[in-house]
């Protein structure tokens, strides 16, 4: 048991933020690693539970929770990968728990200019227009909450850039370049 709470503690350092690993210090992929000791949690006290009942009808209950437990956590899981569908669908879920999250505002602006990018390679000039169009808000949206996140304002100066108005991109690439 020492050993899964150990397990479990080193594991969710990087969730609570006390050891930064890489850019993105918030992520469900981080849950895995920690999830390891509390499966050990788990099944510790489902063995005890099971080696403790008697044959008679506890085993069963002990059975029937863990068959429900996984069942549960089955559900759970097919519900938090629909949030991994596309980038609009990992930042909207993340905006919709943080909603002054300038990373998750960049990070919608991005896919913005990913798919208007994409678009404009298959010649529909309009659409890619709609999307570069799209992603300046975002990022001035994330400006507004975070004044000194380099990412924004460059997003932003390239979104500007592609929407052909230089003199408007000129400001966000010299606040790149100041910060």
């Amino acid at each position: 048991v020492l050993l899964a709470f150990g397990w479990y503690l080193a594991g969710i350092l990087p969730v609570l933020r006390y050891v930064e690993v890489g850019s993105m210090s918030v992520a469900d992929r981080y849950m895995y690693w920690p999830s390891v000791g509390v499966c050990l949690v788990l099944g510790a006290a489902i063995k005890r539970g099971w080696s403790d009942a008697p044959r008679s009808g506890s085993r069963s209950a002990v059975g029937g929770a863990g068959i429900a437990i996984t069942v549960a956590m089955i559900g759970l899981t097919f519900l938090q990968i629909q949030a991994w569908k596309n980038s609009d669908t990992v930042w909207s879920h993340v905006l919709k728990h943080n909603p002054r999250s300038a990373k998750a505002y960049t990070g919608l602006g991005q896919a913005a200019r990913t798919e208007a990018d994409q678009v404009k390679g298959d010649g529909d000039q309009q659409a890619a227009i709609a999307s570069y169009e799209r992603s300046v808000p975002l990022f001035s949206t994330a400006i507004e909450l975070a004044p000194r996140y380099m990412d924004a304002y460059y997003n932003r100066g390239l979104a500007r850039f592609d929407l052909e108005q230089p003199d408007q991109a000129i400001p966000d690439f010299s606040e790149v370049l100041r910060i």
